[in-house]
């Protein structure tokens, strides 16, 4: 699969244009409530009710792009590098939105680690978005200390512009919870929020023949006439869908686009 660079500058360009906030998480992150991936009695997946069409209406979608995020690294190299590699072997591109207190070293022994992670994600051509310093639920601290939650997505973002040279353009808040001051806030940094159409379960989905069900069941009822964007975190039971997942995909004519 190749990225359509077409598609890529459209995206960039009129994203930004229509709407501070790209795709919607219906049912709250924070419950990781499993009938929004696929119910586990009717085995139907629970259909989002817009993808990148949204934002896009103008384009017909025939090349079925789709946009894979990883969310909470970089924590683990040895997991964020294997899926660097599944990445890679399908030649899909992706965001990463990472949690600063893991490249931080007053936060993580481990730091340097992290960090050189995060290059070579970078260094591989995928892109990296704000998910907060310290993974808090930003919604909360609206309410109850503003400036706690404005540090935590600008401190973010500036440990971002240190290492790698550019500050991200796309924020997503810690469980999907924000409010219209996060989103706001965020976009005065400069970014848009972007969150999902799709929740894999990843990190609910432990016992592996569930995961390969789970899948079967994404692929096989996704909405083949739009995009979708697609929640992924940097854990072990990623390793054990995603390159089923993204071979299921391939042989369906998929495309992976970021959007930049």
């Amino acid at each position: 699969m190749k990225r359509n660079p077409i598609w890529l500058l459209l995206f960039s360009v009129a994203a930004l244009a229509i709407n501070p906030e790209l795709g919607f998480s219906e049912v709250s992150a924070a419950s990781y409530s499993e009938k929004y991936f696929i119910d586990s009695k009717s085995q139907q997946i629970s259909q989002p009710k817009h993808g990148l069409d949204k934002f896009l209406p103008q384009l017909s979608f025939k090349q079925k792009p789709i946009l894979l995020t990883f969310d909470d690294g970089p924590d683990d190299p040895e997991i964020d590098l294997a899926i660097l590699a599944i990445l890679k072997k399908h030649s899909a591109k992706s965001i990463w939105f990472v949690n600063c207190k893991h490249l931080d070293p007053a936060a993580n022994s481990n730091f340097q680690a992290s960090r050189d992670t995060l290059k070579e994600i970078t260094s591989a051509g995928h892109l990296i978005g704000n998910h907060g310093y310290h993974h808090l639920n930003l919604k909360n601290l609206d309410r109850d200390d503003p400036q706690k939650m404005h540090q935590e997505i600008s401190e973010c973002s500036s440990y971002i512009k240190n290492l790698t040279g550019s500050r991200p353009a796309y924020f997503r808040a810690p469980w999907g919870e924000r409010s219209e001051n996060v989103t706001n806030f965020a976009l005065e940094q400069g970014m848009a929020s972007l969150y999902w159409t799709v929740n894999s379960m990843d990190m609910v989905q432990s016992n592996k023949s569930r995961v390969i069900d789970s899948v079967k069941a994404y692929v096989d009822n996704l909405k083949i006439e739009r995009g979708d964007v697609i929640l992924f975190h940097d854990h072990t039971s990623t390793l054990r869908m995603l390159d089923k997942m993204l071979t299921k995909l391939d042989s369906e004519g998929f495309i992976y686009v970021t959007p930049g």
